[in-house]
């Protein structure tokens, strides 16, 4: 399991860096939640993890990407998406979230086939709704057009919606810019100018929100934050 857990966060090194993190919090690291920062959580016993599926999309416009802020995002940008409801096929989910969180139509209507793909499975730790995410399957799907976004919102550089803020950010500035870890390995992969590029570490960004007492026993940073 910890194995699964971990082949899809980055290279040999990041996943050394997982385990002595691990370590360092005396647990096993099929235990360990991720959070936004690159930290390693571990729930506490009264916590009953979750089991969810989301979707996102990677959105290129010629040497930029769009990625959003959400307001409980704790500062850090993700790629477009979120969950997918029970009984919501992947197309209608994704058009829903994109909604939400860019305020536009689903630009590719119909749905095409998407011009990149990947999949991982991980914990993750959500701690603005301090949800712990057991074997979280994220999917992400890339588009290296803009498809139908009105050309108003690829000459602005960030608009905010009622979930958040969005914004283009160029691929030059992508990794000194505040990105969800969990999001990394999909970016790398979905980037090709990104791949073997590491992030910048996030403890050049304040944290804003803090794990909440009783649902967290064990907190590590790793060289990531």
């Amino acid at each position: 399991m910890d194995n699964e857990i971990i082949q899809h966060i980055g290279n040999n090194q990041d996943i050394r860096a997982l385990f002595k993190a691990a370590e360092r919090l005396n647990c096993d690291p099929a235990s360990y939640y991720l959070d936004r920062r690159g930290h390693l959580v571990v729930p506490g016993e009264d916590v009953a993890p979750e089991a969810r599926t989301a979707i996102y999309a990677r959105v290129r416009y010629k040497n930029s990407i769009l990625f959003a802020w959400p307001k409980f995002g704790n500062g850090f940008a993700d790629l477009p998406g979120g969950g997918i409801e029970a009984q919501e096929v992947r197309p209608v989910a994704l058009a829903r979230e994109w909604w939400e969180e860019t305020g536009l139509a689903m630009p590719f209507t119909p749905i095409r086939v998407p011009d990149g793909h990947y999949e991982q499975r991980l914990n993750f730790y959500a701690e603005d709704a301090n949800r712990f995410l057991q074997d979280y399957h994220q999917i992400f799907v890339a588009y290296d057009d803009p498809g139908n976004i009105p050309h108003g919102f690829l000459a602005r550089e960030r608009w905010s919606t009622p979930e958040g803020d969005v914004s283009w950010v160029p691929i030059d500035q992508i990794r000194h810019t505040p990105i969800n870890r969990a999001h990394w390995p999909a970016i790398t992969s979905l980037v090709p100018e990104l791949r073997g590029v590491e992030l910048a570490p996030a403890s050049r960004f304040p944290r804003k929100l803090s794990p909440t007492a009783g649902q967290v026993s064990a907190y590590a940073p790793t060289p990531w934050g």
